[in-house]
């Protein structure tokens, strides 16, 4: 039983939820404002990794899957609007994210998606033992895939099925092997689907867009002390102000202003974190990412992130010298 591991997780913190999926390389952000809370139900049999996630806020997750893996997503529910790689998403679709590529989805409140990763080669041979063709080529910019509700049906009661049994049973060798037939037949599953399925190839124009915003990151990165002006932004870029609007909420479903603030709060919640509290004043690390007013900067951070900055800092020290 090696290859086999499993376990729950939840908790109130968005960045505990991420550090779970220790394999990945990814970043989450807050954007909806309120206490946060999460959970994690996971099984990794041999490579595979299947797990069903869900948090109640909106949650902006940008990062890699696994080294040498590909991933599929499918999600479960999700209260307002939840975009993947700039694009709506519906309920009835498998999102896909290639190997090497950086995944982009702002999920909404009370988002929840079961997901599953595969190494790469292993994928595309059985794409391949199947179709006779370039497998690859076959993926090539594939996003998203629409499924029928009763294929969407299916594979959600296949995820269900695996990890309810995984985290039941998994101390009974003869469950452990059935539980790995299990995860082959759901990859079987997605591989059907993406040999068969309504493919959506990701627009030049949108990814133009997505790369506007990354740029807009970008500048905030490197002028963090700057609160973000758009006409300085803009001539720095490169583009209008109208292109910039645009891209925003393409990409985020929200303003420039506003995504780039929410932004700003994490990077200042994210340092507050890793500081100590006898050496750390909150007003400086505000002031270091662009926030001169500290009684709207306080009210902001508290709104977002449902308690005060001073919090932030004492509990980010307690937990780093609990695990130190």
């Amino acid at each position: 039983m090696d290859n086999f591991q499993t376990f729950r997780f939840q908790s109130h913190d968005f960045d505990e939820i991420s550090a779970s999926l220790s394999r990945w390389d990814q970043t989450y952000r807050q954007l909806s404002a309120g206490p946060f809370f999460g959970d994690v139900e996971y099984l990794q049999i041999d490579g595979m990794e299947i797990f069903e996630l869900h948090w109640g806020q909106v949650i902006h997750y940008q990062g890699l899957t696994p080294p040498g893996t590909i991933g599929f997503g499918l999600p479960l529910t999700f209260t307002g609007e939840s975009r993947y790689l700039n694009r709506p998403v519906s309920n009835g679709q498998l999102l896909i994210q290639q190997c090497g590529s950086e995944g982009d989805l702002i999920g909404s409140r009370n988002f929840k998606i079961q997901v599953l990763t595969v190494n790469e080669q292993r994928f595309l041979n059985k794409v391949a033992s199947t179709t006779g063709g370039d497998s690859r080529q076959l993926l090539r910019n594939i996003s998203t895939i629409t499924l029928s509700p009763g294929v969407t049906e299916t594979l959600r009661r296949k995820f269900q099925t695996l990890i309810h049994n995984a985290h039941h049973h998994f101390r009974h060798r003869q469950v452990a092997d059935n539980i790995r037939l299990l995860a082959e037949d759901l990859l079987d599953s997605i591989t059907d689907i993406v040999i068969s399925g309504n493919f959506e190839q990701t627009k030049s124009c949108l990814q133009r867009q997505q790369q506007l915003v990354k740029k807009a990151e970008d500048f905030v990165w490197s002028y963090p002390v700057l609160p973000p002006r758009y006409d300085t932004m803009c001539a720095n870029l490169g583009t209008s102000e109208r292109s910039l609007r645009y891209a925003f909420k393409a990409c985020t479903g929200m303003s420039a202003g506003t995504y780039l603030k929410a932004f700003r709060l994490n990077q200042v919640r994210s340092e507050l974190k890793t500081r100590s509290p006898q050496s750390t004043r909150v007003q400086d690390v505000a002031f270091g990412w662009g926030f001169s007013h500290m009684g709207q900067f306080a009210a902001d951070y508290k709104r977002l992130f449902g308690e005060p900055p001073s919090e932030t800092l004492r509990r980010g020290y307690r937990f780093q010298s609990a695990v130190s």
